[in-house]
């Protein structure tokens, strides 16, 4: 889809990548969502985790611009600093069980939607609107969260399913 240019467009284009991300996600076993073939590579719980984990910063840094409070965001300029964001993340999710995982990733994706339907349409695509988008518009950040980042790792989520299959 192109660049979502109404608030309708971009519910649209958050709910087609999230069934595609539940869609891919169908036919996985408890077992195979928790283990991944090789060390160091993400489970799919992993990927929800992580995903979850975005989708509570965009809620976060949305609720602390509503409230007037500075929001001080990362220098997504500076080298490796997604990774180390990513790291961290993961980590902090290791050892929570899939079912804490699954309830969280179901959740925030409810809170983002309610978020996204109440803002008003001049909110999301006003560029620099909140201090914490910069000179993007929160609609931008709400894709990079959502919708774009369901696509980004459905493959991932794919490819575990193949491994898990053979």
């Amino acid at each position: 889809m192109n660049k979502p240019t109404t608030k309708a467009e971009l519910l649209e284009d958050i709910r087609e990548q999230r069934q595609r991300l539940e869609n891919a996600l169908k036919g996985l076993t408890e077992a195979d969502m928790v283990k991944s073939k090789a060390p160091g590579v993400w489970s799919a719980k992993d990927i929800l985790a992580h995903i979850t984990a975005w989708e509570k910063s965009l809620l976060q840094w949305y609720e602390t611009g509503l409230r007037g409070e500075k929001q001080v965001m990362p220098d997504w300029k500076k080298p490796g600093i997604i990774d180390g964001i990513n790291w961290g993340i993961y980590e902090r999710n290791l050892k929570r069980g899939l079912t804490e995982i699954l309830t969280e990733f179901r959740d925030s994706y409810k809170h983002v939607l309610e978020m996204v339907e109440a803002a008003p349409e001049e909110a999301l695509f006003t560029p620099g609107k909140y201090d914490w988008t910069g000179k993007t518009t929160l609609a931008d950040y709400i894709v990079s969260n959502t919708s774009n980042h369901y696509a980004e790792h459905i493959p991932a989520i794919e490819a575990i399913k193949q491994q898990h299959s053979i």
